[in-house]
This record gives C-alpha cells, structure tokens and sequence, in this order.
C-alpha cells in the first residue's frame, strides 16, 4: 500500500480543501487516515465501523483490549454517540474543544471493537482546527488512537507518523508539529466523583477548580503498573507505552541535583558509557554537566510545556543513534509534572531508580565576620569545603579561558603576559563604569557557578559546604538545601579587616558598607552563627550547634 502525505501548512483553500476531501473519502470507504491534532497524531477510522477499528488494530499493532477514543468535531455531537449523565457533560462543556477525553455510556452505534467490548465510549473534541475540519468532513466520529507503532513514543510530527506507518495506511494528512505534544487527559464520573484516568493537558489542578477537591480522584494506574489480569478501561493505562527501543531508567529524588548526581556517577562506573543516552535540561548543557551526542534537552527545567512538547520527539531521536540505555529524570507529580511523569514512567516500564539525597550548604555573611574559619570548623567535622573566592582567583590564572572571556567582555587588553587577568587594571576599569562591573559580575558568577556545581557534583560524601560571600548577588541561593551565615557586630568585623589585609578603617568601613548588612544575612539564612568574639573555641562551639542541627535534620528527614 502508498501512504500519500498531504501537507496541509502553508496550502491554498483550494488544495487544503482537496486533501481534506480526499482523507474524507478515505473514512467513507473504510479506510485509514493519520490526523493532526493538538496533542498528538492520531490513526483514524470511521467510528461506526467495527472493521474500521480492526484495521487501526492491525496497523497499530495493538492489543484489542486496549479501547480506542472517538474524536468530534463539536460538542454538539456528544449525545449522538453516548448517555452522558450532567457531571460529565458539564466537564464537556467546560473544556472542549480541548486536550480532554470524557469516558461516558455509549449508544447502541459505536462497535464492541471500538470500546474494546466495554459499555463505555471515550469521547474528545479536539482543539487543533484541521483535526475537526477533517472530522466533520467525514460526517461521522472518528476512531484514533495515536498514529504510531504500538508502544512506542506517540507521534508529534507527521514525519514520525512515517517512520512507523508509512505503507500500511492511505493517508497522513500533515499539520505541523503538535502544539501540546502529550495525549489528552482522560476523565470519568465515577460515584459522583471525576476520576483522572491519564493526567494530560487539562491538569489535574484545573480539574479541581470545576470539581471540587473532594469531588477529585485520581486513578492509580496513573503511577502504578496494572496487573496482568486487570482490564483498562481507557487507552494508555496498562502496556507498555511511549518507549524507544533503548531501555530506559527514571531517576527520581529529592532534588534536581540529586538526580544528576545519581546519573553522572553511573556514567563513570559503566564501561560503555558512550552507549548511555540522557535526557536532561537546557540548564544541565549550559553547564557542560553532561556532554557528548547522546545528550538530548528536553528544554528549560522548569518549562513543563516545552519538555511536554518535545518529550516524545526526543524518545524517537535516541532510536536514531545505538543507545542501549536512556537516563531520564523524574518530574513533579502536579499540574503538567503528573503527565510527564505518567508517561516517563510507562516509557521505562515502571524502572526506577532513587537518587541519594546530597546535603548542599551554602556559607555565607559579611566581610569580617570570620566566615573563613568557620568553613574550616567545618571541614575538620569532614564536610568537605570550597571557598568560591579562591576558586574565583583560580579561574583567573595563568593561561586562563576566563580571564580571556572577560578581556573580550569588557573591550579591554586586561591580560597579563602569562594569560592572566590582571586584577589591578581590571579593578580600575570596572569600578569607574557601572555597566562594566555589571558584565564583570555576570560573567565570573556565571562561571564561579558552573564550576562550583561540577565540584559538588564530584564529591564522595553526600554533603558539601560552600563559602559565598555573594550568595545572592550571584544568583547561587537556589543551589543550596541549607544556607548557613556567619554575623559579627561591626567593632569586631572592623578589626579584622584591618588586621587582616593591613588596611586603614575608611577603606574597611567601605568595604562593609559595600556588602549586605547583617539584618539581611539573618533574615535569609537558615542558620546564624553568632561571632562576636576572636574566641575560636567560642565560633566552634556556634558552628558545632548548626553543624549537628543539619545532620539530624536530615537524618530524621
């Protein structure tokens, strides 16, 4: 058989009406057509048609006990092919056309083979304007479940709809990419309650604002695998889904960090790691944390939208290269989290694995104060310490690339004849010109930043701790589990200062008051020590209380 594909992007009305017309007549004569829509592609069939619902079956590969969703094209329609009852219909009304299916009781002309033998019909109006123009062209409902291989990653594009069925339908009739990019949330009434059955566009929160809280349940084959014996009674609750052909591992932990962690020491343990694919975020490259081919972004962590619409698509990219394992993280399990995390986790065939937790504290506080010493209180505890300071003027040193980068930031020659930067002409240039200081500060953070997470990450024990004058002027706060300052009245951080770095009081007064003042560090921080004297036994026995607070803390936790 020829699968024709019809571009429908960029067409003119004649021609888009011509395909159009065509796929209908494809319905009408009992055959196969593969639609665009907002959340996926999907393999439609007339939905009257029990021999229709066969085909998708056998093109699909998919099991028949695995019901199938009748799509049309306006709300108006729902009675003609079921009994729904006034909760449901409310729900209709309320989010279709939309990325949501209502299960309700089918009429006498949907098929057994369409339901899957169930008395039960999953209907859906979808959003995407070519889906319904073609839906109501055909003059009937339409049957489709995703246009894909069964089991594996649905399909976003038309181009992935080839991949897996080109020569086994008639047509593809070619939108674009999918704007939602996951399959449709799966909604029905049961015992007066919406019970979620596949979390998908419509989260479960927005479900709540029609609901009710109380009137919420969520299903739990959601996040759970049925058993052999248990029959679903929707599409997507029971086999094995949305999986390319490596295996895939879910990584689930407290935090981000910890997951990376977990991933980062598997591929140093595993001798083939260049076989080893991850998906991860935009931010985990920015910061060269994973590197190499098999890396693919599922765009900015905290994009819920971007990682739906990209997720199956980067699935099928790993098919392209001879992965033989796929790392992903875990998402939050609420609003557009619970969709993602539902269909990583049927990817994966229910494999996770859980990262241990790393305890990240940040130390941090005025000039003076004697946050130096501190940090070495801790380390002799066996914390494992960094001063960003001295990383700072590490990264600046002989044959530096920063020092380069911030030479061409700052439109100057600020190096020295050994590739340093040359700290004294660099402070007199930035401290003359505020915009310059500006792009000083942003690129050193930035790269203070990077290496600072590459240290941690490296680190054996399961806690580090971190020296950070400017914790929050360097945007690093949300790197840190604990932040921990060090606070002195200004008589003692004044003695210091001049002790130390063999200065006059003016400049260590400026230096003070160039800084946050101490109210801020408390306000917050997590922990406060206390440094009014030069005691050290006095500081060790401050930083031996936040010291065992922390450790408990995440003991018990």
């Amino acid at each position: 058989m020829e699968t024709k594909l019809c571009s429908l992007i960029g067409v003119s009305k004649t021609e888009y009406e011509k395909y159009i017309s065509e796929a209908a007549e494809i319905i009408k004569s009992g055959g196969l057509v593969a639609f665009p829509t907002e959340t996926v592609y999907g393999l439609g069939a007339s939905a009257l048609s029990g021999d229709g619902a066969k085909k998708i079956y056998a093109a699909k590969g998919r099991p028949s006990d695995n019901p199938l969703i009748v799509h049309i094209s306006k709300v108006e329609d729902i009675e003609k092919y079921c009994m729904p009852d006034e909760k449901s219909l409310a729900l209709c009304k309320k989010f279709m056309p939309g990325p949501i299916t209502v299960i309700m009781k089918k009429k006498p002309c949907i098929p057994d083979e369409v339901t899957a033998g169930l008395d039960t019909v999953a209907i859906r109006c979808p959003q995407d304007e070519n889906a319904r123009a073609f839906i109501e062209k055909c003059g009937v409902a339409i049957a489709a479940p995703s246009a894909n291989t069964s089991g594996r990653p649905s399909p976003t594009s038309a181009m992935h709809v080839c991949e897996d069925l080109n020569g086994k339908i008639e047509m593809i009739l070619d939108g674009g990419e999918c704007k939602i990019g996951l399959e449709s949330t799966i909604v029905r009434i049961n015992d007066g309650a919406t019970e979620l059955l596949r979390p998908g566009g419509v989260t479960p929160e927005e479900l709540i604002a029609v609901c009710g809280k109380e009137h919420f349940m969520i299903n739990p084959a959601i996040l759970q695998k049925l058993s052999d014996d248990q029959k679903p009674v929707c599409a997507g609750m029971k086999y094995r889904h949305y999986s390319p052909r490596a295996k895939v591992v879910l990584v689930d932990g407290e935090t981000d960090f910890d997951k990376n962690r977990f991933i980062l020491q598997k591929l140093k343990e595993n001798k083939n790691a260049e076989k080893i694919g991850v998906l991860c975020f935009d931010e985990d490259i920015e910061n060269e944390l994973f590197c190499g081919e098999y890396v693919f972004s599922l765009g900015k962590r905290d994009a819920f939208s971007e990682q739906s619409h990209l997720l199956f698509a980067r699935l099928r990219d790993c098919d392209k290269t001879d992965v033989s394992l796929i790392y992903a993280k875990t998402p939050p399990k609420s609003g557009l989290g619970l969709a993602l995390f539902n269909r990583l986790i049927k990817a994966a065939g229910f494999d996770i694995v859980f990262a241990e937790h790393f305890l990240r504290i940040a130390l941090t506080g005025g000039i003076g104060s004697g946050k130096g010493v501190a940090a070495k209180i801790f380390s002799e505890y066996g914390v494992p310490t960094l001063d960003t300071d001295k990383l700072y003027h590490s990264l600046i040193g002989k044959s530096s690339p920063l020092a380069k980068e911030i030479s061409r930031a700052l439109g100057e020659n600020l190096l020295m004849p050994d590739g340093s930067l040359d700290r004294k002409k660099t402070a007199k240039t930035v401290f003359a010109d505020k915009e310059k200081l500006l792009l000083l500060n942003t690129v050193s953070h930035k790269a203070v930043r990077k290496e600072t997470l590459l240290w941690m990450y490296s680190q054996e024990k399961n806690c580090a701790l971190v020296e950070v004058p400017l914790l929050w002027e360097s945007g690093m706060q949300s790197d840190f589990d604990k932040i921990v300052c060090v606070c002195a009245d200004k008589e003692a951080r004044l003695s210091r200062i001049v002790a130390r770095d063999n200065c006059d009081k003016e400049t260590a007064l400026l230096r003070i008051a160039a800084q946050k003042d101490d109210e801020f560090f408390r306000a917050n921080s997590d922990f406060v020590i206390e440094n009014g004297t030069s005691d050290r036994n006095e500081l060790k026995k401050a930083v031996s209380c936040v010291y065992y607070a922390l450790f408990n803390e995440e003991k018990q936790g």
